[in-house]
């Protein structure tokens, strides 16, 4: 191996966009499964937000303490999409069908944000949790990002 080999080897891997979820939550694990569905193209990436990777990444984002936040977290070309931004900009990247909901930006964001908290609130109660994360599959594991592997633009 040269030098420039093992300098471009210990560089961090530049991934973008990546969803940051609740790895506990039921609800969390359906939209995980959608979007590997139906991102054809392979753009997202993952990360658990208890995880030693997603909480890094939330604290490069800027969001504070230990206790991750409780939205998924779209990272993409140094935004931080949270709440229904993050939704409605998962469903545009994904497009096809999901281009269906892009009116919902025409709603104001405080009304979008009120219901995506009401069900946010109630995700357990509703959809269940898990004691770990859902392992991925051996042909989904290289979108789910491990610690010391991720760099975000």
């Amino acid at each position: 191996m040269t030098a420039a080999t093992e300098t471009i080897a210990t560089e961090p891997r530049t991934f973008d966009p990546v969803l940051i979820y609740d790895g506990r939550c039921g609800l969390c694990h359906k939209a995980v499964r959608h979007i590997l569905k139906f991102d054809r193209a392979g753009q997202f990436r993952f990360a658990a937000n208890t995880t030693p990777t997603g909480l890094r990444l939330l604290h490069e984002a800027g969001f504070a303490g230990d206790t991750p936040p409780e939205t998924m977290v779209l990272l993409s070309g140094g935004r931080a999409f949270t709440h229904s931004d993050a939704a409605l900009e998962i469903a545009r990247r994904l497009g096809g069908i999901h281009a269906l909901a892009a009116p919902g930006r025409l709603v104001p964001r405080f009304l979008r944000d009120r219901l995506y908290t009401f069900v946010a609130n109630r995700r357990y109660r509703i959809f269940g949790s898990y004691e770990t994360c859902r392992l991925p599959s051996p042909a989904e594991r290289a979108r789910f990002l491990d610690a010391g592997e991720v760099a975000v633009s």
